[in-house]
């Protein structure tokens, strides 16, 4: 009788712990950078969006957009001065994976990719997954430091209920601490501006 409420006692701890680590955070940067007055959709018209002011998108408005840059992504912009972009790509995920999508959110796909991203000795991770919200939605960020090029993204985690997104900005060579604030401040007011 003892070991069970030992164990019911670790599995209250754990619970609670798993309870406080997943939450919602503060949201890491603010979503008041300008963006364009006007709406732009994806390929196949999936996101409506506006573009960061000081950028542009390099989708050529067509379906086949995102294969005819070479790429997998559904957005793709550019810094006017092409020191950094932000890119939607969907994750493509079997049955089984949707069905945990469905059941338990984005953590266990946080913890994975941050994992696969900073696995190797190419990149670093410097900020852990961590959660926000966004007009209701929840999204999920973590930031990696690419050791060979000095390169810093922040990847973003999100799904529109059966389809896994992830929304990547780069910033290249990794600027200095302000130029990345902006970047991923400007990736913050694109997402909030992201309608599905």
């Amino acid at each position: 009788m003892a070991r069970g409420r030992t164990h019911g006692t670790r599995v209250a701890w754990f619970l609670l712990v798993g309870l406080l680590t997943s939450g919602c955070s503060s949201l890491p940067y603010s979503s008041d950078y300008p963006l364009s007055s006007y709406h732009l959709s994806s390929p196949g018209g999936t996101f409506r969006f506006r573009i960061p002011r000081g950028w542009f998108s390099a989708g050529n408005g067509r379906d086949t957009a995102a294969d005819s840059h070479g790429t997998r992504n559904l957005i793709w912009l550019l810094k006017n001065d092409y020191s950094a972009t932000i890119a939607v790509a969907e994750i493509h995920v079997d049955s089984t994976a949707r069905r945990l999508l469905r059941d338990e959110g984005l953590a266990p796909f946080a913890n994975l990719t941050a994992g696969l991203t900073s696995g190797g000795n190419s990149s670093v991770l410097v900020r852990p997954p961590e959660f926000f919200r966004l007009n209701g939605r929840e999204f999920c960020s973590y930031e990696t430091l690419i050791s060979s090029t000095g390169d810093a993204m922040r990847i973003v985690l999100f799904t529109d209920g059966s389809k896994l997104f992830e929304a990547t900005a780069l910033v290249k060579q990794g600027g200095n601490g302000a130029d990345r604030a902006e970047v991923f401040s400007a990736q913050q007011s694109f997402l909030d501006s992201l309608r599905w």
